[in-house]
């Protein structure tokens, strides 16, 4: 067998260059140069999400690859270190329910300008609800501790015209607080349970976009994904045992096996087109056979406010508040806004109780 061509290269390699030129220099594709790359982390911190930037030619929808300078996102780990607390850990003993999950959803980190603040603020109010989670699972000792994020974990740069005047992050800081921030909740939450689980879905906002509406590479170029990885490889380093969740390749939803086999699906919701349309969408998943179709639980975000709902026979679908500091234009058109918090249930012999925003 061959060796590599990619890990027997000499030292002269210049591994800050962005994938599609390293592909070009070892005769081979992108997608396999940030395969590698994930494997290889020694070769520096460039994220697997890496494009090159797409002109408008002519027609609108016209995008093509421009010959321009890569648009690579590096992340500081040294400040993302700093904001990750020192977090002493031993495991706990004796269980007083199987399955225990809160649900995270929508903090958009970056997003400012609205009536609850920007991203310092929305930062203390995820904090604040993880601490209610943390008094949660003291009382309830549960054997398996699941923190599900159900998407828009970041703002982004590429949802809506009006970012550039009202984010207060880049992007890069967007990530390195979305990943410090669930790795705070992560050492909070770890000597509460037997076992941690992390779970996380593609989102719209998590769209590593090199252009508006423009992903081109699928549901695997998400940021949500992304952070988990630097998630998992930072609870690695320090040696924390959590157990993380994500969907199938190019998939979009998340299935979850709770202790008595029963099976909880995870999705972020902006596939169904409107609030209304969440249960005809959560009906042709299951009608088709899609991931999560014998699920008996369904969560999902996007939609920044509580409800559940039946659908068939025994299926109950969650929605869930956001945790960003509100969106004035809906609230301004509707009349309407949802208090932020994380969701909360128990799953117990197949059934759903403990139901709570916290």
């Amino acid at each position: 067998m061959s060796a590599c061509r990619i890990c027997t290269s000499d030292g002269s390699t210049d591994w800050t260059s962005d994938n599609i030129s390293l592909g070009e220099l070892f005769g081979t594709t992108e997608s396999s140069i940030r395969r590698w790359r994930e494997k290889h982390a020694e070769h520096g911190e460039v994220i697997e999400s890496a494009w090159r930037p797409l002109k408008r030619w002519g027609k609108p929808g016209d995008w093509r690859y421009s010959e321009e300078t890569s648009t690579e996102v590096h992340l500081d780990n040294a400040r993302i270190d700093s904001l990750i607390r020192d977090w002493p850990f031993t495991p706990l003993q004796g269980f007083a329910v199987d399955d225990d999950l809160a649900n995270p959803a929508d903090p958009q980190i970056g997003k400012a300008g609205e009536a609850g603040g920007g991203t310092d603020e929305t930062i203390a109010r995820f904090n604040a609800s993880i601490e209610e989670v943390a008094h949660r699972w003291e009382l309830l000792k549960p054997k398996n501790g699941y923190l599900c994020d159900l998407g828009d974990i970041v703002e982004n740069l590429f949802s809506t015209p009006q970012q550039q005047s009202t984010n207060d992050r880049t992007l890069p800081e967007q990530v390195e607080d979305a990943v410090a921030m669930y790795m705070n909740a992560l050492g909070r939450l770890l000597p509460l349970v037997g076992t941690l689980h992390h779970a996380t879905v593609t989102s719209n906002h998590g769209e590593a976009r090199s252009a508006p509406k423009v992903n081109p590479y699928g549901s695997e170029n998400d940021w949500g994904l992304s952070i988990q990885r630097q998630i998992k490889g930072k609870c690695g380093d320090r040696g924390w045992p959590v157990v993380f969740h994500r969907p199938d390749k190019n998939e979009d939803t998340t299935v979850l096996t709770m202790t008595d086999g029963t099976e909880v699906a995870l999705n972020h919701g902006h596939h169904s087109g409107s609030p209304k349309g969440m249960k005809q969408w959560v009906t042709g998943q299951i009608v088709g056979r899609r991931p999560g179709w014998n699920a008996r639980v369904w969560i999902h975000g996007h939609y920044h406010h509580d409800e559940h709902f039946p659908v068939g026979n025994g299926v109950t679908v969650f929605g869930t508040p956001a945790l960003d500091g509100g969106s004035a234009w809906f609230t301004r058109k509707t009349g309407e806004s949802s208090p932020p918090g994380i969701m909360c249930l128990t799953m117990r012999n197949g059934k759903w109780l403990n139901h709570s925003i916290l």
